[in-house]
């Protein structure tokens, strides 16, 4: 029998409830990301959690959160999915033109929810802002003063920011007096 390996990251609430997981493939039990085909780690990621082990016991009632590139997108598998339990993670390097944002608002439309990862402020990206729920600003790639910025500039589009890679408590009380509404946290040491 294969073994079946999909990790989690929670994402939380200001309080500390749990709003979802980011499912993220392994194709081992060392906790890192080995893969050269992205929409392959996605095509497993699905096929584990809806398939094998099941949605109810991988996030409970909460949302799962799935990196999806262009390819994903643009194909018909997302709507195979189901709405009101899955957010759509576009990746960084998924370049903005003007066929995915058609594919993106029918997706909205439709009822799914769309997230931005690892969002870095550039005028490409800027036009994703009216279409997506969500954006990750990851906290360890970024200095203060630009994430500072960032949140500034993205608290005008009515989106909920996640801070990503949130790993101490002076992070999340940064990112609390800036106005994330969420912190995706692989560990909070003091």
């Amino acid at each position: 029998m294969e073994r079946v390996l999909v990790s989690r990251q929670p994402i939380y609430h200001t309080d500390m409830a749990v709003l979802g997981y980011e499912l993220l493939f392994r194709d081992s039990e060392i906790n890192r990301a080995s893969f050269s085909d992205g929409d392959q780690a996605t095509a497993e990621v699905i096929l584990n959690t809806f398939m094998d082990i099941g949605l109810q016991e991988v996030v409970g009632e909460d949302l799962a959160f799935i990196n999806f590139g262009r390819n994903l997108i643009m194909a018909n598998y997302c709507e195979s999915l189901p709405r009101e339990r899955v957010v759509f993670e576009l990746l960084e390097s998924v370049e903005p033109d003007e066929t995915l944002l058609k594919r993106l608002g029918q997706l909205r439309d439709a009822g799914y929810r769309i997230a931005l990862d690892d969002f870095v402020c550039a005028e490409p990206v800027c036009g994703l802002l009216e279409t997506v729920q969500f954006v990750k600003l990851d906290i360890l790639a970024n200095d203060p003063q630009t994430i500072e910025r960032s949140v500034a500039t993205l608290k005008k589009f009515p989106l909920q920011l996640i801070a990503e890679k949130v790993e101490t408590r002076e992070q999340l009380r940064f990112c609390q007096e800036l106005g994330f509404d969420y912190f995706q946290a692989i560990s909070l040491s003091p």
